[in-house]
């Protein structure tokens, strides 16, 4: 876990550098929200990708990233109106809809929840080990901990039965 830390740390002092000599660089913006994120930092966050969605509004990972952050500070309507931006741009946008699946889960749209975790599971992902990495990950959310049939929806090939 510290060494996971100290490598975001790490991360965030290069970008902070790198965005010194570059203030618009939507690539840099991108990373250092995502960063910020990583190491629950959501309001700094909110600062770069608000820069980056005011230089590029339909960048999706800055509205995932802005999404992200909101939801860390406990404004889930707000993240999901993020993660619904991302989604009209790209419908199959993985993390966009595992991250929108968490903020369901957060106001109780349980349904949705699964309804959104199937989804990925049918997505053909070019990566399949980020595929399940996800997944693998999703059973150790809190958000998704009380959904017991969620565990047992993620099989260990990473597809989602009902």
């Amino acid at each position: 876990m510290l060494s996971e830390l100290n490598r975001h740390n790490d991360s965030i002092r290069y970008y902070l550098r790198a965005i010194r000599m570059n203030p618009n660089d939507i690539e840099i913006l991108t990373r250092l929200g995502y960063e910020l994120n990583m190491i629950k930092h959501y309001n700094e966050s909110l600062s770069y990708t608000n820069r980056l969605l005011k230089i590029q509004p339909k960048e999706i990972d800055g509205l995932i990233n802005k999404g992200i952050a909101m939801h860390g500070l406990g404004r889930y309507a707000e993240a999901l109106q993020y993660f619904d931006k991302a989604l009209k741009l790209d419908p199959r946008e993985t993390n966009a809809l595992y991250q929108k699946a968490k903020s369901m889960a957060r106001i109780g749209k349980d349904g949705m929840v699964i309804s959104l975790l199937k989804r990925i599971s049918r997505l053909e992902h070019k990566d399949n080990a980020y595929m399940h990495s996800l997944i693998k990950h999703a059973k150790n959310e809190p958000e998704f901990a009380k959904f017991t049939q969620t565990h047992k929806l993620l099989d260990h090939h990473g597809h989602i039965h009902h």
